[in-house]
């Protein structure tokens, strides 16, 4: 192909060198002190001189490059450049003219353009480890400085680091139905799919709505699905939460039963929600976690929020629009979309979209208004107050809508219950929807229902949703009814009755070895009480306590469970006999609680087939006994003492659970093998208070957690997490074949900001243990290797190479310096003529053996006979292929013979 002049100087010069140009400088200037053609590696070299595969005459070529383009634009900096590339590689003997200098060229090309991927990979994943997520166009993008990296190279690289790499998304165009909205405000629904699958146990995880709909790894959601969440909202304990997923769940069934359509609408209500955390100012991060919280992929999270920070910073024009009613300014959207003067600027589709959502937003308005008519005539005020208040979020600029709203008498408080509390009153308590800005009154009827607030007795006016009224007369049914007022306009009544009749108060039991004797106190208006008792297998029988406050019952059961029921008879105005609700307690006949008298913990082997303990005790009649760990450095009040339970949380113990068994006289409790040095004490209960008994110390000191060591040079700075308590460490390792050990107490620790050791090159086998103390003995946990970065010994020589005389040359003499080393070592010397250091053997170099030995000291030295060679030539040491050590090169000045 025939060079052309003016097409090399327009697309090379001008645009090719110019992405170039500064990696090229790099280039020549490593090649300048190295030497090594790799420094040319991340450099076109090629392209730039224009030297094709197909080129016949290399040699040529260049030489009317030179003349023809490169001499003549002295003023060019990119053609100098190019210039002074040539030079310096003819001088450093480069073949130029042969296809082999160019296949080496090209082979050290593609070793440095996998690196530059490798560099690139871990740079794009540093600048998107916030959201680890990165879209291929944007990586196709960043990577035109690599016009020969494939996009599968790119990815592969970028994902080494933990940053996916996927497809832009295209989010619907649709908008999110209010009811969706609606549901999304209670707790219970965190996204629009906790809704679809309430039918289900457990919150759905792993949910995907970019390229399809999908959960807890890849289960699709259909009409099995939707038909499962409809029974569950229907039959559930009613609640308004209830009540929207029911509302949201029949939308689905009637407008997005096609698969495609719910899965549009779920991926735009998510994509919603990813919009309003942001807009919070949330940081990108955090609002992913937010997502994934709520159930979401995390990919697709990211995804997400990923493509919604990146999409342009304002909206203009028909996006207005439809943000206006997304904001609930449906007003200001219908006459922002009038007064486009030009209709033809947009494209007739999302003009037409824009509209129908604009339209849609208008005829939900007059459906709530509709329904806010019909329910205002059958005085339903809360559903009225529900579809105004629908309508005004819609057009929040509506003031006739707001006007509307404030002259609507409350809602009607629902749910309205009376019991009987245990002073005698009756305890009202009710549901309120409404504002905040309402208050209550309570009304009390004489003998009928209060249809409105003068329609009885007033008994309070309050702002909280329950009240006691201690002004009833016992024996009667009582009326109540609750009004909502605001502004002086009261609500319909919220009504409720309820047959007052006190239970009996203060029951209290005591306990004997084999009698429990209960005491109360009965309103003055009962005639009397009914009192039973019911056994531990629930078999009842009556105790005569009629008339009296008091009863004793005798023949019970030592060591069992006993339930007294107390409930006050009353006699009502037309002669019936009527039983209050019962009162009850529990008591336990038993003898003198004691302590234990013996405690014996041993190793044992568990049902379960684990190795555990097993502790035993004698059995004491009518008192459980439980056992309590404590820390080992905690002081146990003495045997026999009684304490509050309480107080052993204040020490910091835990009851042990375990399997109860017994075994004639003897009580035993298998339980799992303790994580921690205790103090296992067993303890006599009796309710709040237990009797200490005797105690025992097992487990194992607790091993430290999070150990880390940093190197500095050569000194190692370890550290570890301690363990709660009073505990020391101590740290082993061996140093020059010797076993060494230090202990460290937490002071050290923390005024040294760690454990510092030097000569890190000598140390091996690095482990810390956790010690504790108690008794008067020590105990130490399982050892903990802390690996660490062991520096690479560095071995450093200097040669002298004597002067050729009379045709005869001296032996070079080699000096070398190592502080790692007490042996021999063996490397290569390679002897090479020319003006090209050699920066590594080669199989056509003189390759000399030579061996350094350390054994009497940090310092060796040896001779090397040189072969017969023209001078000037170079004389360096390499390691051996199997070498574990640095080898440090003297100036190169040194090296030069």
């Amino acid at each position: 192909m025939t060079f052309d002049k003016n097409t090399y100087i327009a697309e090379v010069l001008k645009k090719q060198l110019k992405a170039q140009k500064s990696e090229l400088q790099r280039a020549i200037r490593e090649l300048q002190e190295t030497g090594d053609l790799a420094a040319l590696g991340t450099v076109d070299v090629a392209g730039l001189l224009a030297v094709t595969p197909n080129l016949s005459d290399i040699r040529q070529h260049l030489t009317m490059l030179r003349q023809s383009v490169l001499n003549k634009r002295k003023s060019d900096s990119g053609a100098v450049l190019l210039a002074r590339l040539l030079e310096i590689l003819e001088d450093q003997g480069c073949d130029l003219g042969s296809p082999a200098f160019w296949t080496q060229l090209q082979a050290a090309k593609g070793a440095a353009l996998k690196k530059q991927i490798a560099e690139f990979g871990k740079a794009v994943s540093l600048e998107h480890q916030a959201l680890k997520v990165v879209t291929e166009e944007e990586l196709v993008d960043r990577a035109e400085t690599l016009p020969g990296a494939s996009v599968a190279e790119l990815r592969a690289s970028v994902e080494k680091h933990g940053v996916a790499v996927r497809p832009a998304i295209v989010p619907p165009s649709a908008t999110v139905p209010r009811v969706v909205q609606d549901a999304l405000k209670y707790p219970e629904f965190r996204t629009v799919v906790d809704v679809l699958l309430l039918g289900q146990d457990g919150s759905p995880h792993g949910i995907t709505v970019i390229d399809n709909l999908s959960h807890n790894g890849g289960r699709s959601i259909g009409p099995a699905e939707i038909e499962s969440a409809q029974r569950k909202a229907t039959t559930a304990k009613d609640s308004d939460a209830m009540q929207i997923a029911q509302k949201v769940l029949t939308l689905v069934k009637a407008d997005f039963a096609v698969p495609a359509a719910l899965h549009e609408v779920v991926f735009t209500s998510v994509v919603s929600q990813a919009k309003a955390l942001l807009g919070q100012r949330l940081p990108s991060a955090t609002a992913v976690d937010r997502l994934v919280a709520s159930g979401l992929e995390r990919i697709e999270a990211a995804r997400i929020v990923a493509h919604l920070t990146t999409e342009a910073s304002s909206v203009r024009g028909l996006g207005e629009v439809t943000e206006l009613v997304a904001a609930g300014a449906v007003g200001d959207a219908r006459r922002m979309l009038d007064a486009i003067g030009n209709p033809d600027q947009y494209e007739a589709a999302e003009l037409e979209r824009v509209t129908a959502v604009v339209e849609a937003a208008e005829h939900r308005k007059r459906q709530l208004l509709e329904e806010y008519e019909a329910a205002r005539t059958r005085n339903d005020f809360s559903a009225a107050a529900v579809a105004l208040g629908e309508a005004v979020r819609i057009d929040i600029k509506d003031e006739r809508l707001a006007a509307l709203l404030r002259q609507l008498p409350p809602p009607t408080p629902d749910r309205v219950t009376a019991k009987i509390d245990p002073t005698g009153g009756v305890r009202l308590s009710w549901r309120f929807e409404g504002a905040d800005n309402c208050s209550f009154v309570v009304v009390r009827g004489e003998g009928t229902l209060p249809t409105n607030p003068g329609d009885g007795v007033t008994v309070a006016t309050l702002k909280t949703h329950s009240h006691v009224d201690t002004t009833v007369t016992a024996g009667k049914t009582v009326e109540y009814a609750v009004f909502a007022v605001r502004d002086g306009v009261y609500s319909l009544p919220g009504v409720t009755s309820v047959l007052v009749l006190p239970t009996p108060t203060e029951l209290t039991l005591a306990a004997g070895l084999s009698d429990i004797t209960a005491t109360w106190r009965v309103p003055s208006e009962a005639v009397g009480v009914r009192c039973t008792l019911i056994d531990a297998a629930g078999n009842a029988r009556p105790v005569d306590g009629i008339g009296s406050t008091q009863v004793t019952v005798t023949g019970l059961q030592t060591g069992q469970r006993y339930r007294i029921v107390v409930e006050a008879i009353y006699v009502l105005p037309d002669g019936a006999r009527r039983l209050s609700d019962g009162v009850a307690a529990d008591a336990t006949p038993r003898g003198a609680i004691g302590s234990v008298e013996e405690l014996l913990v041993r190793e044992a082997t568990l049902q379960s087939g684990k190795v555990g303990l097993r502790a035993s005790w004698p059995a004491i009649t009518g008192f459980p006994v439980e056992l309590w760990a404590l820390p080992i450095d905690e002081t146990l009040p003495p045997v026999g003492s009684e304490i509050d339970l309480g107080a052993l949380d204040g020490l910091g113990a835990r009851k042990i659970s375990g399997v109860l068994g017994s075994e004639g006289t003897t009580t035993t409790l298998e339980f799992a093998a303790l994580s921690t040095l205790s103090v296992v004490v067993a303890v006599t209960v009796d309710g709040d208070r237990a009797v200490v008994g005797p105690s025992q110390i097992v487990g194992s000191a607790p091993a430290p957690k999070a150990v880390h060591a940093d190197r500095f040079g050569d000194e190692l700075v370890v550290s570890w997490e301690w363990p709660h308590g009073d505990y020391a460490s101590q740290l082993s390792w061996c140093s020059a074949g010797r076993p060494q050990t230090l202990v460290v107490s937490r002071a050290d620790y923390r005024r040294d900001g760690g454990v510092r050791l030097s000569s890190v090159g000598t140390i091996i086998d690095l482990e810390v243990a956790t010690v504790a103390f108690g008794n008067g003995r020590e105990w130490t946990s399982v050892r903990v290797p802390i690996p660490f970065e062991r520096p690479e010994p560095v071995v450093s020589y200097q040669l002298r190479i004597p002067s050729s005389r009379f045709g005869k040359r001296k032996p070079v003499e080699v000096s070398a310096t190592s502080a790692a080393h007490s042996g021999p070592v063996s490397v290569v010397a390679v002897v090479r003529s020319g003006k090209i250091m050699p920066t590594r053997v080669e199989h056509d170099d003189i390759a000399l053996p030579v061996q350094l030995d350390f054994s009497n000291g940090p310092t060796a030295a040896a001779l090397l006979e040189l072969p017969k060679i023209s001078s000037p030539f170079w004389v360096r040491l390499f390691p051996t292929d199997d070498s574990d050590f640095i080898l440090q090169d003297p100036p190169t000045e040194m090296l030069k013979g």
